[in-house]
């Protein structure tokens, strides 16, 4: 399904309850592009869904095979084959300019073993740090995140498998002017990059954006329902 396609759609359901309730382009590429990272948002996991005594999300990412499939193409591997690792100077290293959220880190040794990294948050990494029984070394290296930058344990570690996702490609609903009617351009515009079998999930959110700026009270409701609902 093309944005030519999917305007349609959204246009026949918004004018479908409320007679003039359509897009134009502007309106459209606004809440396509918000209705694509808030999916992004969902599939990850959204902070505000995180519950006391609940490890996790209602939905998150690496919980189902199906959610880490709909995100394989915004799951980025440096040091997968045909990739350089990430590189560390002095175990210091700088995160990727488009890094959203950690998904796994490996060091391989000399011999070519893969020795899994564990990520550590604030609250322990100074205790790990100076703890005399479980001191990071090469059988077991750490690491810790801050700002836009990843420090590693030890640090003579040079380099890392770094796996991690980034925000999807930004979509674009380009259009032609023709008698002053805009025309949909498909050779200019910039498809949604999700796998086709997850475009209807993002039709509900842009559906809820476009519902509550034209005020249409119906379709807000039955996005927010059709979300709610898991449909």
């Amino acid at each position: 399904m093309n944005l030519g396609q999917i305007l349609d759609y959204v246009n026949f359901i918004l004018n479908k309850h409320q007679s003039g309730n359509t897009l134009n382009a502007d309106e459209f590429n606004l809440c396509l592009q918000y209705a694509n990272v808030e999916y992004f948002r969902v599939l990850v996991g959204l902070p505000e869904q995180y519950q006391p005594g609940v490890a996790i999300p209602k939905i998150a990412a690496e919980q189902t095979e199906k959610i880490a499939s709909a995100l394989r193409l915004v799951n980025v591997w440096l040091g997968a084959p045909g990739t350089t690792q990430l590189p560390t100077q002095k175990g210091l290293a700088k995160l990727p300019t488009d890094y959203v959220q950690y998904t796994g880190i490996m060091y391989q040794n000399p011999k070519g073993e893969y020795k899994q990294v564990e990520v550590l948050g604030d609250q322990f990494i100074a205790d790990r740090l100076q703890s005399k029984l479980k001191a990071p070394s090469l059988k077991y290296p750490i690491a810790h995140i801050y700002g836009s930058h990843i420090l590693i344990y030890p640090n003579t570690i040079s380099k890392v498998h770094f796996k991690y996702y980034r925000l999807p490609i930004k979509p674009f609903y380009a259009v032609t002017v023709q008698d002053d009617v805009e025309v949909y351009d498909p050779a200019n515009s910039t498809q949604l990059e999700w796998p086709e079998v997850e475009i209807n999930n993002i039709v509900p959110f842009i559906l809820e954006y476009a519902a509550s700026n034209l005020r249409d009270g119906f379709t807000y409701q039955n996005a927010v329902r059709r979300q709610l609902t898991g449909q």
